[in-house]
């Protein structure tokens, strides 16, 4: 999300505070809808066209589309970041 800095917080607030995107993060489900929502309940207002999400190193969704990935590699980022209460990076 293009925004400006001051906004990007409030975005990752939502994220985080999101029951629905923790449920998917501690359930390692790569739910890239759950965390999509919870950007979108944050208040700023954005290009829808131009989200991305991003799990470690796997795009799952890019241009506010959702795109073709491996479940099962993005799921493993998942357990393996909150086996060891590591720091899931959310792009």
């Amino acid at each position: 999300i293009h925004r400006e800095p001051i906004e990007l917080p409030q975005v990752a607030r939502s994220v985080v505070s999101s029951s629905l995107a923790k449920s998917a993060i501690f359930g390692h489900d790569p739910n890239w809808g759950r965390i999509a929502a919870a950007a979108g309940y944050s208040g700023i207002e954005f290009d829808q066209d131009e989200l991305m999400v991003k799990l470690g190193d796997t795009l799952l969704m890019e241009n506010g589309q959702p795109l073709p990935f491996d479940a099962k590699i993005a799921s493993s980022y998942l357990k393996e970041k909150c086996s060891k209460h590591d720091t899931v990076n959310i792009l």
